[in-house]
């Protein structure tokens, strides 16, 4: 009988003996990013910045503090460059800076008109990438 696993294809060749080879040179199967993603069911859960900040250290095998450095300088970047009225393109969206305009609104209790004052706010637009990712 041949062993048809790709393991045992490389290591033994096709058409091997009976021949499996030893547990100490079995490679294990390394999962890709999306195969890990794929395996974790989706929960509608909100995940905190903690939790990321663990999962990154741990795959990069570096320590938490380090990543939460990394991940405040990209937030204090991303917020300067949109206080500047850019937008910040990251593979996976683009952030974009809103401005409303002043207005008028209505008091739905009252029915009064009243004024409203300009504002600015950051929009996230999700890429393609995302898209099809989720959409697969």
């Amino acid at each position: 009988m041949v062993n048809e696993d790709p393991i045992s294809v490389v290591l033994l060749g096709s058409g091997g003996a009976d021949i499996a080879p030893p547990d100490s040179l079995t490679i294990p199967h390394v999962r890709s990013t999306k195969e890990k993603i794929l395996a974790k069911k989706p929960t509608g859960v909100k995940i905190p910045q903690s939790e990321i900040v663990r999962n990154v250290a741990h795959s990069l095998d570096v320590p938490e503090d380090s990543v939460q450095v990394v991940i405040a300088n990209l937030q204090t970047e991303i917020l300067g460059q949109l206080y500047q009225g850019n937008d910040v393109a990251l593979g996976i969206g683009t952030f974009v800076r809103a401005d409303k305009k002043a207005g008028f609104a209505r008091n739905p209790r009252t029915g009064e008109q009243i004024e409203t004052e300009a504002k600015s706010g950051a929009r996230f637009k999700v890429g393609s990438r995302i898209k099809k990712f989720l959409n697969q």
